[in-house]
């Protein structure tokens, strides 16, 4: 998790090097090299959660959206074990990319505090506002939630409640969890709608954390030593 960022920005330039690009290799091997034990702690725990700056209130969805639903397998066998938590942290780093300006997608998904998933990537989209970077990453972590969600289940795993989705943008959590926020950039209208839907279908719950809090904030851009090694050693 901990050189996911350095390497994915380092795959794009994977094709024809500069020196810039062999030494920047070189100190993640370094990095690699000076912390040989380092490791994700598989501790099947509910994690306690940032504290969210706003309480999640429950809204009158269904006028907007009468057939929101999640869709549930019908061929899943019978749920056993010790039901799942499915938590997401996303961030997003608008317009990183010098070159291009697009912005990279911070996400990591975790069952009962165990990270299962984690993802730094460009956006295929170039975003002109960071309301718009953020909910195009609010979006791409809510269908990865649903995805896991229905993966779980085939398994047989049983899914507590909804699933928590942390975001540092406090404008993307109210416009998609307040029914009379209404949105200004039309552009953005499909993830909006879509993240909207999910929290109508009571699958997601969006919550406003610190950005200091804010995990996903390691898959986005480098960081300062003491910022990043506070991220890295919480999982």
């Amino acid at each position: 998790m901990d050189i996911l960022q350095a390497v994915s920005a380092l795959s794009h330039f994977s094709q024809a090097p500069h020196q810039g690009h062999l030494t920047r290799m070189l100190r993640v091997f370094g990095y690699l090299k000076f912390h040989p034990t380092l490791g994700i702690s598989m501790v099947p725990m509910v994690s306690s959660f940032p504290t969210s700056s706003t309480e999640f209130v429950h809204q009158q969805w269904k006028e907007q959206y009468p057939h929101a639903t999640e869709e549930i397998p019908t061929d899943a066998p019978a749920p056993l074990g010790r039901p799942i938590t499915l938590v997401a942290h996303v961030d997003a780093s608008h317009a990183s990319n010098l070159v291009n300006r697009r912005s990279v997608t911070g996400l990591v998904v975790l069952a009962n505090g165990v990270p299962i998933y984690w993802h730094s990537k460009e956006q295929n989209t170039i975003e002109t506002s960071t309301f718009g970077s953020e909910i195009v990453a609010a979006r791409i972590a809510a269908e990865k939630l649903l995805a896991y969600r229905y993966k779980l289940r085939m398994m047989g795993v049983p899914i507590s409640g909804p699933s928590l989705l942390f975001g540092d943008n406090k404008s993307v959590v109210t416009s998609c969890s307040v029914l009379s926020s209404s949105l200004k950039k039309r552009h953005n209208a499909l993830s909006y709608h879509k993240i909207r839907e999910c929290v109508a279908a009571g699958v997601i719950r969006l919550f406003h954390v610190d950005g200091k809090q804010n995990i996903a904030d390691i898959f986005t851009k480098p960081l300062p030593g003491d910022v990043f090694r506070h991220h890295r050693e919480r999982y």
